[in-house]
């Protein structure tokens, strides 16, 4: 058995060395100030994240791949290193890049965006993480897992229903909150947190065109209505007031519509 053992650690290690492969980009999320989050998979099916320097990649790393601007469901060519130390669970799936080099190849066409989302869909969002998801003790929508418990950090559902997009202006924080309330398949009911850079620029665009607030909210909610829902549900590293929790939150909203078996634009809109 140890010869076992250390032949596979050998195999994986060889798997894991340093060099350029392609990625599916299917999560670009809204951190502090430009920086920005990325997930995705690389071509074995393998969960990745991004990360680049300290706080990177930055909008600046989407806008300066060869061939194209970073965006979801781009297919990129990068140098993939090794996990960063030290790798705390959840957040497996951390892999360092270099800031310059990445390259966008293509991208996915609808039915094959649908197809990458089906294969990495999970049957509840407590199934994803491998570990258990608490509730906020103040008996809010807050929901999270423990720093340094669970497998993963990054996951699929089928939405079995949308119920409410929140879209509300904090003058106290001097920012906007987005959110989404939902029914997975489980019938377990969820409000989450959306950093899904796209899905805010949809809702900051209807605003900007002159719609009120919860206007925008409805009208991006009817169109949800409208379609099969795919999410992405990610959890957040944990901070100054709770370092031991990581909270759950959107970081993919993806709608398809089924009259015409394609793409309604995922988070950002019509693609």
């Amino acid at each position: 058995m140890p010869a076992i053992g250390l032949k596979s650690r050998i195999l994986q290690a060889w798997k894991d060395r340093p060099r350029r492969r392609q990625m599916i980009v299917t999560d670009i999320t809204r951190m502090d100030g430009d920086r920005i989050c990325v997930g995705g998979y690389l071509d074995d099916g393998t969960a990745v994240r991004p990360v680049t320097g300290r706080g990177g990649p930055n909008e600046q790393w989407l806008r300066s791949a060869r061939d194209g601007r970073v965006a979801p469901f781009s297919v990129l060519e990068l140098q993939i290193n090794r996990a960063p130390k030290p790798l705390r669970a959840p957040h497996t799936e951390d892999r360092t890049v270099p800031l310059t080099g990445h390259r966008v190849v293509r991208l996915l066409s609808d039915a094959e965006q649908r197809a990458l989302l089906d294969r990495s869909t999970s049957p509840s969002v407590r199934s994803i993480f491998g570990a258990e998801v608490h509730a906020d003790p103040t008996g809010q929508w807050g929901r999270y897992v423990h720093a340094g418990e669970g497998t993963r950090s990054l996951g699929t559902i089928r939405v079995d229903r949308v119920r409410a997009v929140r879209y509300h202006h904090y003058p106290y924080r001097g920012r906007w909150d987005y959110r989404l309330r939902f029914l997975d398949a489980s019938q377990e009911e969820f409000q989450l947190a959306v950093v899904d850079l796209d899905f805010r620029g949809r809702l900051d665009a209807l605003r900007d065109g002159g719609l009120p607030a919860d206007r925008a909210a409805s009208t991006l909610l009817s169109t949800l209505h409208q379609q099969t829902v795919h999410l992405r549900i990610g959890l957040a590293r944990g901070w100054d007031k709770h370092p031991d929790r990581c909270y759950l939150q959107i970081t993919g909203v993806y709608g398809f519509e089924e009259a015409r078996g394609s793409g309604s634009g995922g988070s950002g809109g019509e693609r």
